[in-house]
């Protein structure tokens, strides 16, 4: 098959749909097919008309244009549209897309991938947020109607509630981590060394103390809505029942909620102590949550199957505290069980036997994601 992958920006490293696109696409190549990979709004790009990356396709005419030409030299069969409303339009409204879309139809068929939806549909959402997800729900009504999808996919049972009562029946397609497993013996015994030193640095740990050790990690944006407590005093409370001293490490681009990390590093004890290590290389990534013994999401439980952050923890093999429970949706019921076994919910409790939660083999899911992609595009 051929298949294009349309979303809003493909520069490495600086969007998360973006590396899902390009690592999707690679995966899909390597099982034999061809791709073409087009950004329609990425302002890291200067040279458009090069390489597919466009700084506006949808406002822009002459990029527009270059860009259906592109699209129709390439020929597919099938066009891929990775949705995220605010990654096409800065107040998430790309009011151009559906004509977009309808200059974009071909002899090819469609596949939306609703990594979003709209917003203000969380129960207790204010009225602002509602009348601004009337107005994308209706944008994204008109845009579907123009391609007509084939195969509607999302990660979020919540979306593929509220898409189906849209009338777009989704099937599940999972996330997998954008930070690929890196083989612990392609790194000597120094550089593990060195990553023991530097974790006991920042962690402010004497190098001399023999005192039973528990690492924790916390990957990428942290939302305003997270919070800290009970889980730290539960923490802190059973390294000290269990003669262990904790850590727990932010790593990664923090967010516009850093300040409250860093409130919380002034009250590292000796029972638990907190860290930041900042935006680490995909390789310095894999490493640390290799060496881990537990992760923590930072988003909601409703929502955990969107989480990339959880699933490259996941991937890693780590256990995955779970310590929001604060998103809902009406007339859609909650998760009756958690996705995945190395899931718990640390809400209000850690679970009984925290320090002897099992890790499991590192593994990537992203040949099995783009299988199950290949396949529903088949049937």
């Amino acid at each position: 098959m051929r298949i294009a992958f349309i979303c809003g920006c493909l520069e490495p490293g600086r969007d998360g749909v973006g590396d899902y696109t390009r690592l999707l696409s690679a995966a899909v190549r390597a099982q034999g097919h061809d791709t073409l990979e087009i950004a329609l709004r990425d302002e890291h790009t200067s040279q458009a008309k090069q390489n597919n990356r466009y700084l506006d396709a949808l406002a822009n005419p002459e990029e527009r244009t270059h860009c259906l030409e592109q699209l129709r030299l390439f020929a597919p069969d099938w066009v891929s549209l990775q949705f995220v409303p605010y990654a096409l339009h800065p107040r998430g409204l790309p009011r151009e897309l559906p004509g977009f879309l309808r200059e974009a139809a071909g002899h090819w068929r469609w596949q939306v991938m609703f990594h979003e939806i709209w917003i203000g549909c969380k129960r207790g959402a204010p009225l602002k947020e509602r009348l601004m997800g009337m107005a994308q729900r209706h944008l994204i009504r008109r845009a579907t109607h123009a391609i007509k999808p084939a195969v509607v996919h999302s990660h979020a049972r919540p979306y593929r509630e509220l898409l189906s009562k849209l009338g777009l029946p989704a099937r599940p397609l999972p996330l997998f981590g954008n930070i690929p497993v890196a083989l612990a013996d392609g790194f000597g015994d120094q550089v593990d060394d060195a990553l023991e030193k530097r974790l006991a640095t920042v962690l402010g740990w004497s190098p001399d103390d023999s005192t039973p050790t528990h690492l924790g990690g916390i990957f990428g944006t942290l939302h305003p809505e997270w919070p800290p407590e009970p889980l730290l005093s539960n923490l802190r409370n059973s390294g000290k029942q269990h003669g262990r001293r904790i850590g727990l490490l932010h790593f990664g681009s923090i967010g516009s909620a850093g300040y409250i990390w860093n409130a919380l590093l002034s009250a590292n004890d000796d029972h638990l102590r907190l860290g930041a290590l900042g935006r680490l290389s995909p390789e310095e990534a894999s490493r640390l949550m290799q060496r881990l013994d537990f992760g923590v999401a930072a988003s909601p439980r409703a929502l955990i199957e969107k989480s990339g952050s959880a699933t490259a923890m996941l991937e890693h093999g780590l256990p995955v505290l779970i310590n929001r429970d604060d998103v809902s949706y009406p007339a859609v019921p909650p998760l009756s069980e958690l996705p995945d076994p190395l899931l718990f919910d640390a809400s209000s409790t850690l679970p009984a036997n925290f320090f002897s939660l099992a890790k499991r083999p590192p593994a990537s899911r992203l040949t099995a994601v783009a299988e199950q992609f290949l396949n529903d595009l088949s049937e």
